[in-house]
C-alpha cells in the first residue's frame, strides 16, 4: 500500500478525525481556562453593603453612567484601562471624541474581548489573528493592542460620526482589507522598537459593508440623502418598474430583520 492509499483509506481517515476532535477539544478547554476570568462578573449573590434608605433610593440616578459604575469584574477593569489610558496615550483626539459622545469601551468591548474578536473578523482573518494572539508572549497581552488597532483602523469614520453612527461602526465592525498589516499595526503598538509600523496606504477597512457582506447601515443612510434632501428619485429608482420596486422594498425589509437578529 502506497502512502497516498494509506492516508485515503477509511480507517486512516477515521483515526485522523478522532485525533483532530481530541486535539480541538483540548485546545478549546485551554483557551476557555485563559478566558474564564473575563466571564466572571463578581456578582456572587452576596452583598456586604448596607441597604439604602428610602431617601437615598429616591436621590440615586435611575440610569447611572457606565463610566461611573464601580468595578464589577476583571474584564471591566481591563476595558477601562484600554479606553482611559492606552487609547488616550496613543490617540488623544479619538479618545476625546468618544469620551464626549459618552461611548464607554464597555458598551462594545465586552463582546470584542469575550469572543476574542470572533464577531468582528471573517473566519480566515480570525484564524490569522488568533495565531498572532497565542504566539505572542505573555499570552493575551496582544489583545489590548488589537483592541486599540481596531479603533485606529476606523478612526476617520468614528471622528466623522455622531453617537449612533459610531455605535453602528463599533457594533458592526467593517472588515479590514489586509489582516496581516492589521496584525503588524497591533505588534507595532505593543513594541514600537521591535516592529515597524505598516504603510498607511494598506491600513483601511471596507467602510461600506458589514462583516456579513451586507451594506453598512451608516453608508445606506448616507446614500438616502443627496445635498441634505431625501433621494427619492435616484436614476436607479426611476428606471425600475413598480413590481421591481416592490420586490426591492420587501427585500430591504427582510434584510433589516436579519440585521436586527444578528
Amino acid at each position: 500500500m502506497t502512502n497516498t492509499e494509506f492516508y485515503r483509506s477509511s480507517m486512516t481517515q477515521n483515526i485522523l478525525r478522532l485525533i483532530l476532535c481530541e486535539f480541538s477539544g483540548a485546545l478549546f478547554c485551554e483557551v476557555m481556562l485563559l478566558l474564564q476570568r473575563w466571564y466572571i462578573t463578581g456578582d456572587d449573590g452576596s452583598n456586604d453593603k448596607p441597604a439604602l434608605s428610602l431617601n437615598e433610593l429616591c436621590d440615586a440616578p435611575l440610569f447611572p453612567n457606565l463610566k461611573d459604575t464601580g468595578p464589577s469584574s476583571e474584564l471591566i477593569e481591563k476595558l477601562k484601562h484600554i479606553g482611559d489610558l492606552q487609547l488616550r496615550e496613543v490617540d488623544p483626539t479619538l479618545w476625546n471624541h468618544l469620551n464626549k459622545l459618552d461611548i464607554a469601551p464597555q458598551i462594545y468591548g465586552i463582546r470584542w474581548l469575550r469572543l476574542l474578536f470572533g464577531r468582528e473578523f471573517p473566519m480566515p482573518d480570525l484564524l490569522c489573528l488568533w495565531d498572532a494572539i497565542f504566539a505572542d508572549k505573555p499570552t493575551l497581552v496582544l489583545v489590548d493592542f488589537i483592541f486599540i488597532a481596531m479603533l485606529l483602523q476606523i478612526r476617520d469614520l468614528l471622528l466623522a460620526g455622531d453617537y449612533s453612527m459610531c455605535l453602528q461602526y463599533l457594533m458592526r465592525y467593517p472588515p479590514t482589507v489586509d489582516v496581516h498589516s492589521f496584525i503588524q499595526l497591533a505588534l507595532y503598538l505593543k513594541s514600537p522598537k521591535k516592529f515597524a509600523r505598516p504603510p498607511a496606504g494598506v491600513m483601511t477597512n471596507f467602510s461600506h459593508i458589514t462583516l456579513a457582506g451586507k451594506s453598512h447601515p451608516n453608508r445606506a443612510r448616507e446614500e438616502m440623502f443627496v445635498n441634505g434632501h431625501h433621494n427619492r428619485y435616484s436614476p436607479e429608482s426611476l428606471s425600475m418598474s413598480p413590481k421591481a420596486k416592490a420586490i426591492k422594498k420587501f427585500d430591504s425589509f427582510l434584510n433589516n430583520i436579519v440585521r436586527n437578529e444578528v
